[in-house]
């Protein structure tokens, strides 16, 4: 006997029973409602003595394998399914799901398709058509997503004005609101903020206003009330804005801007940090209003010979951890001082001059050593003028970051105690080279004040959400190949990386799309680890097609 018996059961007839779950991150928020439905399907086909083969789309290894098995069985592999923090590959199972129909020989099946809403890479009407045909002369149901349950992703950028901007996204869907989170690495909830979807409406922004030094802080976005690694967004050393102070050895040239020792560097800093340029034209009292204002990085233009009480408070700043960085001028070619990171030839080289016989030099790849690694040199970035690096004084401690094509240093690097001392062997402006002028410039200048520490948030990984420490500078010996750490589970949080994970090139963490083989999460071990996370700033949602006519839509009530 039956009580109130559905008027369309989603399935009918004989032969086997095909489950197909929608198991990728954007499941993991309605995961119950999946899991009760599979069992009441199982039931149905238990009454009536029929095979039944479950899996999930996101497969959890290479080579998927799909059993038809008896009722009782398919109950337990179905309680193994779990959300994975990726989304599916559908089409990459149809060979294993032929395969096991074939192993019946039925002429028809009854295929139900638990859908997550979302076609992902574009290929969910052919997962449809191809179920369909499966299912031959028997039934192909779809249970759609409730209305207002539909997946939201989130994502994180720094926006111009410094502030944390979330953004939210959606294939669709009525109106609906929420509540970002942030949460520092100890698990402190340190801010929230409200964010609202009009009916239609796919994304939604959000800005997080705070201090810097509690910004810096943050590790971990959250949509409050979602189970989901596509509703998280971890924070890593690139998201973490830090105090520059600039000073440069001239005043600057207020009728002509653009020849203005310090222009480039303040267009191309400002975008990701907050300024200090001390009005003071007195080097010894810059410093010390840069210092005193909690700068992790300072930027010198074209100053000469450092000396006397100047010379004593960077030195001490450095070594607790500041980041200087010089570029050269007319004033660096006339000799230089302890606080350089390689000893200088006395005069400048001219490359392309009247009485030279090199013409202007370009930039050369840089090595996988480099802090710049990863970064693509515009083939139209040139030298003309340059202070050169004592070949005598180019010991294993100083590093070369940046090279010209004939191997020349263009950027030099060491440490010195807990900091780092930092040169162009160029000016600041387009006196000497275009490459003040051009975006690779903004890149570096980028890298190089993620070095800063000064301002960096205390580690830690008490609490209830564990996260790797992202506060402490990325030294020049980092790594290339970045292992995985900590990784998120489907449902969002940390855990041990599974045994799938795979370690990834420091210079393709940008371009990695989570997957089996990346999960999101920390990568690098050390105080500064990569965060790949599900959701970009350039990732988009598209709703699902419409399945084939012959299928049946369904809901989960």
């Amino acid at each position: 006997p039956v009580l109130n018996p559905q008027a369309q059961p989603p399935i009918k007839g004989s032969g086997p029973v095909v489950i197909a779950v929608d198991n990728g991150w954007a499941s993991a928020g309605e995961w119950d409602q999946r899991l009760a439905m599979v069992e009441r399907l199982i039931d149905e086909a238990e009454g009536d003595s029929r095979p039944v083969a479950v899996f999930g789309t996101a497969a959890t290894t290479k080579a998927p394998v799909i059993r038809l098995e008896a009722p009782v069985d398919a109950r337990a592999t179905a309680a193994a399914l779990q959300p994975q923090p990726f989304a599916p590959d559908r089409t990459g199972l149809l060979n294993a799901l032929t395969t096991a129909l074939q192993t019946t020989g039925a002429q028809s099946a009854n295929i139900v398709w638990l859908t997550d809403g979302l076609d992902h890479n574009g290929k969910g009407a052919q997962f449809g058509e191809a179920l369909a045909t499966a299912a031959g002369n028997g039934r192909f149901a779809v249970v759609d997503v409730k209305a207002g349950s539909e997946p939201l992703g989130l994502s994180a950028s720094m926006g111009a004005d410094g502030k944390l901007a979330a953004k939210i996204i959606r294939a669709g869907g009525g109106a609906r609101e929420g509540i970002v989170h942030a949460y520092s690495a100890r698990g402190q909830r340190l801010a929230e903020t409200p964010f609202k979807f009009a009916d239609g409406e796919t994304s939604a922004t959000a800005a997080i206003e705070m201090p810097l030094e509690l910004r810096n802080q943050v590790t971990r976005l959250e949509i409050a009330g979602t189970r989901s690694a596509g509703s998280v967004n971890l924070l890593d050393q690139r998201s973490q804005w830090q105090r520059i102070g600039l000073i440069s050895g001239e005043a600057q040239e207020q009728a002509q801007p653009l020849l203005a020792p310090l222009y480039y560097i303040q267009r191309a800093v400002q975008p990701f940090s907050e300024l200090i340029v001390p009005k003071e034209k007195n080097l010894v009292s810059g410093t010390k209003t840069i210092i005193q204002d909690r700068a992790s990085v300072m930027m010198l233009a074209d100053i000469g010979t450092i000396s006397g009480e100047a010379a004593e408070q960077i030195t001490n700043w450095v070594e607790k951890g500041g980041v200087l960085v010089r570029f050269a001028g007319p004033r660096l070619e006339k000799g230089g001082d302890d606080l350089l990171p390689v000893g200088l030839r006395a005069g400048g080289r001219s490359l392309g001059g009247a009485l030279s016989w090199s013409t202007p030099q370009p930039l050369a790849p840089f090595d996988e050593e480099s802090l710049f690694s990863g970064l693509s040199v515009p083939a139209d970035v040139s030298v003309r003028r340059q202070v050169l690096a004592d070949p005598a004084l180019l010991t294993p401690e100083v590093k070369v970051w940046a090279r010209l094509t004939d191997g020349t240093p263009l950027v030099t690097a060491t440490r010195k105690g807990e900091g780092y001392l930092v040169l162009f062997h160029v000016t600041a402006n387009s006196d000497w080279s275009n490459l003040p002028m051009s975006g690779l410039f903004v890149e570096m200048l980028r890298r190089l004040s993620e070095l800063g520490t000064l301002t960096a948030a205390p580690a830690s990984s008490t609490g209830g959400t564990t996260t790797a420490d992202t506060s402490s500078p990325q030294t020049a010996a980092a790594p290339e190949i970045l292992a995985p750490v900590q990784t998120l589970d489907g449902f969002g949080s940390l855990k041990p990386p599974p045994p799938t994970a795979q370690p990834l090139k420091r210079s393709d963490a940008d371009r990695t799309v989570a997957s089996l083989d990346h999960p999101p999460g920390y990568y690098g071990a050390g105080s500064a680890p990569r965060a790949i996370n599900v959701v970009t700033p350039k990732t988009s949602l598209t709703a699902l097609p419409t399945p084939p006519p012959s299928a049946q839509r369904l809901g989960y009530d």
